[in-house]
């Protein structure tokens, strides 16, 4: 009798170890069977986590965008190979993640085809995401791009997207209430061209200075007059910029009100779009509203 129960412990003990390896076998499989996403901006990546979450592999490369600031970079053997193991990379386009190897175009699906896009001395401005509107339609575009790929799962793509695009319609709301209704809209600086897109959505004029770094002495002397003659009190300014010391002393010397916005290029996992979205509203209605 021990040695039966013994011998159907044994049994018993292997079976459940080759269930176990059986099980983890599959999941990895399913896994593999993934598809495999890459993005190369944080806006996109929360999109896109937020429409398939665990059904697809999501890819990211955002991290070399504050890699790129004029310079040529290289990929890692590792993000080649992640790249190489890709079925589709969503790209931004313009000059925003061009450090990306021609090699993988035919995987690449621009994301700019039916958004609004702003144009700087005929160029287009490739910050596109942060203007709501412009993100309600990439998401719709992603969703079917999505289903193409994957068509097994298409309604849960669609389930997600329909219920995403409502928190952002109530977002957009939100800054619509908040920001339509402000009685000063006067010209504001901005100091990164990302930042127009933010703005325009809600009629706020603004003025870009270009290369912080590198600013004269004459530009300085028509900042000058330009915050004079219009009454500028406020800059906003993107996340992590170095300023120049000449503004640095407009600043102090005018007393203006300086507002940091995030152009959510890269984003940390435990936030989204909609938080920082909603964040950068709130700074944007603080800076006029104190400055009636």
């Amino acid at each position: 009798m021990l040695d039966f129960k013994k011998k159907l412990f044994f049994v018993l003990l292997v079976l459940s170890i080759f269930l176990f390896f059986l099980s983890f076998i599959n999941f990895q499989s399913i896994k593999k069977n993934k598809l495999n996403i890459v993005v190369t901006n944080g806006a996109v990546y929360d999109f896109v986590r937020n429409i398939a979450n665990d059904k697809v592999n999501i890819i990211r490369l955002d991290y070399y965008n504050d890699l790129s600031k004029n310079k040529k970079i290289s990929l890692s053997l590792n993000d080649l190979e992640k790249l190489n193991s890709a079925n589709l990379i969503l790209k931004i386009g313009f000059d925003f993640d061009n450090w990306l190897d021609d090699n993988f175009k035919g995987r690449y699906y621009y994301l700019y085809n039916k958004v609004f896009l702003i144009k700087d001395e005929d160029e287009a401005n490739p910050y596109y995401w942060l203007s709501i509107k412009n993100a309600q339609i990439i998401i719709r575009d992603i969703n079917q791009i999505l289903k193409s790929y994957d068509p097994n799962n298409s309604f849960y793509y669609d389930k997600k997207t329909y219920d995403y695009l409502l928190k952002l319609k109530e977002l957009e709301e939100y800054a619509n209430n908040n920001l339509n209704n402000l009685k000063n809209k006067k010209l504001v600086i901005i100091t990164h061209p990302s930042l127009k897109y933010l703005l325009k959505d809600y009629e706020i004029k603004t003025i870009e200075i270009d290369k912080l770094n590198e600013i004269k002495a004459s530009e300085v002397l028509k900042l000058v007059k330009l915050i004079k003659d219009n009454q500028i009190k406020v800059i906003f300014s993107e996340k992590n910029l170095i300023f120049n010391d000449f503004l640095v002393q407009i600043i102090n010397l005018y007393d203006l009100k300086l507002y940091f916005l995030d152009s959510i290029i890269s984003i940390d996992p435990e936030t989204s779009y909609y938080n920082l979205m909603k964040e950068n509203f709130d700074k944007i209605k603080e800076a006029l509203s104190e400055n009636n």
